[in-house]
């Protein structure tokens, strides 16, 4: 019997057109931040070491890279279906541009339209980006208070260590977590899901969500050692850079954290060096974390994961 021929259609030009114009929207705000983060960066005589840059570089997109995999798992547990991961590739890479918009909706949003045109539905869009943001958050919190408690959180850092351990466990078992995000996916008025995960498979996947939140800390401090000479240990300059990511991405009023993020990183590198010099820092971390993501967008625009079919 012979295969069923797949139907090619043609994607409305509406559609063409928004796919267009969002990433248009994206690029402008992004530009907009390196334009203005350049007229700060640019004053400062840097030494720069290659090496350092070079190594930074990769290990953002190993991080990049272990987070698409374990987001890709999440849709999985979901739908029990396996998405390229060339299409997972660039499905969140091009939607990861929306957090650069106003608002915190649009990089759900563009998540949604890529994956429907994988065939997904909205809902487990939505659904996989809590699952992954839930790992995240606590995974990434928790190694901020492990390794910077008392210059973080004061005189408390054993109290939130246990809060967040506990925290940790209710993400982990998957009975816990289902009952916790329905209760959340009712609010908003959507279907209840089902993750299809086994303890031990959660507590593996937590501990990979820990390992990428290290490793992305690590590329910025070794950014840091590429920018110049620190004696920040490196555990304590990855925590740092950790942290203020976490806390400019809970700031919900600021896209990408813009703004945020460079303020807490500049407090807690002033502990230090130079105040003014961990501004530039600051500065320059996120100009560097913006050029790189761009670097993803090179593939995409040579085909990778483009979708074989629409539907």
């Amino acid at each position: 019997m012979d295969a069923p021929e797949v139907v090619q259609r043609k994607r409305p030009l509406w559609q063409s057109a928004l796919g267009i114009l969002v990433i248009l929207v994206a690029f402008f705000f992004i530009g907009r931040s390196i334009w203005t983060s350049w007229e700060t960066v640019s004053t400062y005589d840097w030494r720069f070491d290659f090496a350092w840059l070079g190594a930074s570089a990769v290990l953002v997109w190993v991080s990049f890279f272990f987070f698409i995999w374990l987001w890709r798992f999440q849709l999985q547990t979901l739908t029990s279906r396996r998405l390229r991961f060339a299409s997972a590739f660039r499905i969140w890479v091009l939607s990861n541009m929306g957090k650069y918009m106003p608002g915190k909706v649009w990089a759900v949003a563009g998540m949604i339209y890529l994956l429907k045109r994988e065939n997904f539905s909205s809902s487990h869009a939505i659904s996989s980006s809590i699952l992954h943001q839930a790992y995240s958050i606590t995974a990434s919190g928790l190694f901020v208070i492990a390794f910077l408690g008392t210059e973080v959180l004061g005189e408390l850092p054993w109290v939130s260590l246990i809060i967040g351990a506990i925290v940790a466990l209710i993400v982990i078992y998957p009975p816990f977590f289902t009952r916790a995000v329905n209760v959340g996916l009712r609010l908003i008025k959507r279907d209840p899901i089902a993750i299809s995960i086994t303890p031990m498979q959660a507590i593996v996947v937590f501990f990979v969500y820990l390992l990428s939140w290290i490793v992305y800390g690590v590329s910025l401090w070794t950014m840091l050692k590429g920018l110049s000479p620190t004696d920040i240990g490196m555990w304590e300059g990855s925590a740092i850079f950790v942290a203020a990511y976490l806390i400019g991405f809970l700031a919900v009023f600021a896209p990408g954290g813009l703004g945020v993020r460079e303020g807490m990183l500049t407090i807690l590198l002033s502990a230090h060096m130079d105040a003014s010099l961990a501004g530039i820092v600051a500065v320059a971390a996120r100009l560097w974390t913006s050029v790189v993501e761009l670097l993803g967008l090179i593939p995409i625009g040579l085909g990778l994961g483009r979708p074989t079919h629409t539907s």
